[in-house]
């Protein structure tokens, strides 16, 4: 079976970094360090000469660690590496690995890389029929391409969404309600592409007055979650230099204005007001975890 798309929903439950912050996670183990190092090569050759290297050493030896650590380096790079030179060697490994994992990155290369249209495609037959596969050893189901989309803000598939959503499972339901995928959708519809469907949402939520802003965090659960999950995929860290992308710093600005409305609230009670709605400790509690979303994954 098919690699689903368990890895990808790195946007939802990834290592985390703040832009201009890179910490490492733990120390890296040498063959990690040396995955990391020639990757960052920034010569083309040189790169390609060195990871090879990398590659035989860590996937063809004894070392099972090793390994392990260079697949998954492998697997959470797919984003920023491209790993077209280096499919001779994910073919060799895959004939000999029981878990065909070289075709699967692969296959998870080529589909980060997938136009819009495409993915758009493979999302609808998902959410259709329960699973899609795109190439030989990748599949994709109804529920990943449902939280996939929406953050995509694929509106063309807005209305089979809500046809489909009952048929999922309650724990999926529980975990991703069907008012947080219309929020998150209805933020990031109108990019062409991942990054620009981020860049979108993060566009209205800046041009959202302050006021307006704090009731919708105050008085709408949904937004809050949507909120979360896009600060999630904007902040993904690279794990090859560390870092999360631009989008992630202006999630930094919205955690600011969350930060001055807490501090707002605590002069208000501090003077004699009284907390309103979403209460002002429930308030601090948000924002705490909104910068827990933004912060070096532990």
């Amino acid at each position: 079976m098919g690699l689903v798309l368990s890895f990808i929903l790195l946007f939802f439950v990834g290592d985390l970094a703040l832009a201009d912050s890179p910490v490492p996670i733990r120390e890296l183990r040498p063959i990690e360090r040396e995955f990391v190092d020639a990757a960052k090569e920034p010569i083309d050759a040189v790169r390609e000469a060195s990871l090879r290297i990398v590659l035989e050493k860590a996937l063809f030896g004894t070392d099972e660690q090793a390994k392990s650590d260079v697949l998954k380096l492998l697997f959470s790079s797919v984003a920023w590496l491209d790993l077209t030179p280096y499919q001779d060697v994910l073919l060799r490994f895959s004939d000999r690995d029981s878990g065909n994992r070289g075709r699967e990155l692969i296959g998870a290369g080529s589909f980060e890389r997938a136009p819009r249209t495409e993915r758009l495609l493979l999302f609808r037959e998902a959410i259709e029929r329960g699973l899609a596969h795109w190439g030989r050893n990748m599949s994709v189901g109804r529920e990943a391409a449902m939280q996939m989309a929406t953050l995509e803000g694929m509106h063309e598939l807005r209305a089979l969404i809500e046809i489909k959503y009952g048929v999922t499972d309650v724990d999926f339901q529980r975990r991703f309600p069907i008012e947080v995928a219309r929020e998150t959708m209805n933020l990031c519809e109108g990019g062409e592409s991942r990054e620009s469907a981020l860049r979108q949402a993060l566009g209205k939520l800046a041009a959202l007055p302050d006021e307006a802003l704090q009731r919708r965090v105050r008085e709408e659960e949904a937004f809050r979650a949507a909120l979360l999950r896009i600060s999630f995929a904007a902040c993904r860290r690279n794990p090859i230099n560390g870092r999360a992308g631009e989008a992630c710093g202006e999630m930094r600005k919205l955690q600011e204005r969350q930060r001055e409305a807490v501090r707002r609230a605590r002069t208000r009670l501090a003077t004699g007001g009284q907390p309103n709605g979403f209460t002002d400790r429930e308030l601090e509690l948000w924002v705490e975890r909104l910068i827990v979303s933004l912060a070096p994954a532990q």
